[in-house]
């Protein structure tokens, strides 16, 4: 008996050195144990190439039919928004519901959750939407990081969602983030 716990001491010390080794080596040798990419980088790095996209490489002639009418509906604009995401490393999905109505997207590896909302710019109910809604779904899904993405069809669209930004004290430290997207 004591010469076969002799053996496996000797082959557990041997297993643990070879993957300290192995560690040791990953680290010099690949990125593996930089600091991680979180969800709420993922979802402002699709944010970001979207909006870039919309405003700068007419991709506003996807989502904006002329005169003001935009696409039918969030729902268009949230598939095409969803073709970002579909090579991401993170699970993504779509109208989430936790119990206090559906989130647009959801982006998240285990604990490290973020959320994105998207409203139209013209919404009667934006404002309102801005103030309560996320922090409504934030609860639910037990999460403090979301993005809330407008789009808007026009200039006058795009003062007004400025002007509810302003009011509500938004895009400040500590305050949700509000992305307008000019797909004027």
């Amino acid at each position: 008996v004591a010469r076969r716990r002799s053996e496996v001491d000797d082959t557990q010390a041997l297993l643990r050195d070879q993957v300290q080794l192995a560690a040791h080596d990953i680290a010099q040798m690949t990125r593996l144990f930089e600091k991680t990419w979180t969800s709420a980088q993922e979802a402002r790095r699709a944010i970001e190439i979207f909006k870039d996209y919309v405003e700068n490489k007419g991709g506003w002639r996807l989502v904006n039919k002329g005169e003001g009418k935009g696409l039918s509906n969030e729902s268009d604009l949230q598939l095409f928004f969803g073709l970002l995401l579909e090579e991401s490393r993170f699970d993504v999905n779509r109208e989430v519901n936790n119990g206090s109505g559906p989130v647009d997207f959801k982006i998240s590896m285990g604990l490290d959750k973020t959320l994105i909302e998207f409203k139209l710019a013209k919404s009667s109910s934006l404002k309102r939407n801005m103030e309560n809604q996320v922090e409504v779904y934030k609860r639910a899904n037990g999460t403090d990081s979301a993005v809330f993405v407008v789009i808007a069809y026009s200039a006058k669209e795009i003062e007004m969602t400025q002007n509810a930004v302003d009011d509500l004290l938004l895009n400040r430290t500590d305050t949700m983030e509000v992305v307008i997207i000019d797909a004027s």
